[in-house]
């Protein structure tokens, strides 16, 4: 019963502009995260479908030799 007490003593404790904090950190945390599955189940998808997802980005070999 002490731990439930301390807790909540602890968090009645915290000003309320710690919570704005807290609250924010805890939605850019999850929405970073989110972000990150959903680029990386994008890139296995185009894997898996035969397409190079880093193509766009990347320089040509031949683009300085002149044919």
């Amino acid at each position: 019963m002490q731990i439930v007490e301390v807790g909540t003593h602890m968090a009645y404790s915290i000003p309320w502009f710690a919570w704005i904090a807290l609250a924010a950190i805890a939605c850019g945390t999850f929405s970073g995260v989110v972000k990150m599955l959903i680029m990386h189940r994008e890139r296995m998808a185009m894997i898996r479908t035969g397409i190079d997802p880093d193509a766009p980005h990347r320089k040509p070999v031949f683009d300085d030799v002149d044919a």
